[in-house]
């Protein structure tokens, strides 16, 4: 068994007030095979660096802290960055960004206006990038001003029963990008992949796969309360404020001139984001999105920009503000087996964007992505809606019961698709409508002749 050095033998104290950032550090550069947290909260005011076949334990109750009114650009507790590196597991340690007393960048004013100084750089607790092997377990990530975890140009990733809670933007984030590539040995995108068992709540998003990813598996996790208005200061009452990309955004201190791309009803529990927001990158395919539970998030799972050969299956998504699964200008997607009830406003989405995106053209549209097997019901609006979708397989799901809202618009419909949005070529077959026959309501409502229908069962209750 190899030895891991002990901390507190290189000068860390581990009170709560001493700065123990200097002797972490030592404690990495000279230990052989990594170092071990006893018990206590270490207070930081500088990042922990990490390097090659590096082991960092801690113990349920050993808490690595962001000091008081740190400098702006200390949002990294945990960073690897440069040069390419391996084999790096981080174990069993609560980690606090202690949002709380760091909001030093200027509250929103009454009107949702920013101050001018106000940054609010995007960094993330855990920050490695350029790393192949790594392993990040049984972590608390707790009062992020950033993000909780990312994880940017990196191979054969474990991320596994952690909890991250409080963070401004992504819980964990699976990131490509190509702009941090510095040399021919450099890692250009993030591959093989996989976060299970994590519990993410308190964001925008939980779980982010973002700019080009491929191989990932996100499976058996928790997310709940990602949505927009959590970016905000905590306790800011104010109006929403104006902080998108052609106003005082969020700067990404790896991207200059960067803004954040959210806007109002922004948020997911899952989300898949691909091209239109960083050009340089691949897009993400290669996904498998299953055994999740999503709740009174924006959206439950989101797929969008481009996104190609994704599996979303035997998920739950429940009590989301406005769909289940939103599947947006993606391509080759199976949705299948998975329970979207109670939802804000759908089940199941699929659309198109309302115009062609520069470098990408017509793959803004959503085209060859199979539904089935899906149990929808009880949603403020419609099952399954349609906007714009090309040559989809849309059978045997089971929908009843939605249009439960007061203000929905129109007639009960279980799925529901717009004439004007050139819908053709679609297979609507075998899916069981119960209560949808009866006083003026439709099973399905699809105008267009192109698309085909049949055996499908309207059951009145």
């Amino acid at each position: 068994m190899h030895i891991l050095e002990n901390v507190k033998d290189f000068g860390a104290q581990g009170d709560g007030i001493t700065r123990d950032d200097n002797a972490i550090n030592q404690a990495i550069e000279q230990s052989k095979y990594g170092i071990y947290f006893p018990e206590g909260e270490y207070i930081i005011s500088n990042p922990i660096r990490l390097r090659s076949n590096l082991k960092i334990y801690g113990t349920v109750n050993t808490i690595v802290k962001i000091v008081d009114n740190a400098d702006e650009s200390l949002f990294s507790v945990f960073v690897s960055e440069g040069s390419r590196k391996e084999n790096i597991e981080i174990k069993n340690i609560i980690v606090d960004g202690n949002r709380s007393n760091n909001i030093q960048h200027g509250l929103p004013d009454a009107n949702g206006n920013q101050p001018p100084y106000w940054s609010g750089y995007i960094n993330a607790l855990i920050n490695i990038t350029n790393v192949s092997n790594i392993t990040l377990l049984n972590l608390k990530i707790l009062n992020s001003w950033g993000s909780g975890i990312w994880i940017t140009n990196c191979l054969d990733v474990k991320v596994s029963d952690c909890i991250v809670r409080d963070y401004r933007i992504s819980g964990i984030a699976i990131r490509s990008n190509p702009d941090v590539c510095e040399d021919n040995d450099d890692i250009i995108s993030s591959e093989n992949i996989i976060v299970s068992n994590n519990s993410c709540s308190g964001g925008v998003v939980g779980i982010h796969s973002i700019f080009g990813v491929k191989n990932v598996r996100i499976m058996n996790n928790y997310c709940f309360n990602n949505k927009d208005q959590n970016r905000f200061p905590l306790g800011y009452k104010g109006k929403y404020p104006k902080l998108y990309p052609d106003k005082e955004g969020f700067k990404d201190v790896l991207l200059d001139g960067y803004k954040s791309p959210a806007f109002e009803g922004d948020g997911a529990g899952i989300e898949l984001t691909g091209k239109y927001t960083q050009p340089k990158a691949n897009v993400n395919e290669q996904i498998i999105i299953t055994n999740n539970h999503c709740e009174n998030n924006m959206v439950g799972i989101r797929s969008e920009e481009d996104t190609r050969h994704t599996i979303i299956s035997n998920n739950m998504c429940v009590g989301n503000l406005t769909h289940g699964i939103f599947i947006f200008s993606s391509r080759f997607i199976s949705i299948n087996g998975n329970n979207c009830n109670n939802n804000g406003r759908t089940g199941i989405t699929i659309e198109k964007l309302d115009k062609d995106i520069p470098n990408l053209g017509s793959t803004a549209r959503p085209e060859q992505l199979i539904v089935t097997s899906n149990l929808i019901f009880r949603n403020a609006y419609y099952g399954i809606k349609l906007i714009g979708v090309w040559q989809c397989n849309i059978s045997n799901n089971s929908l009843s019961g939605n249009n439960t809202s007061e203000q929905a618009d129109g007639s009960e419909i279980g799925l529901f698709a717009i004439e004007e949005s050139n819908i053709e070529t679609n297979l609507i077959i075998g899916n069981q409508f119960v209560s949808y026959d009866l006083r003026g309501k439709f099973g399905i409502y699809c105008p267009d002749e192109s698309s085909t229908r049949y055996s499908n069962i309207p059951t009145p209750s």
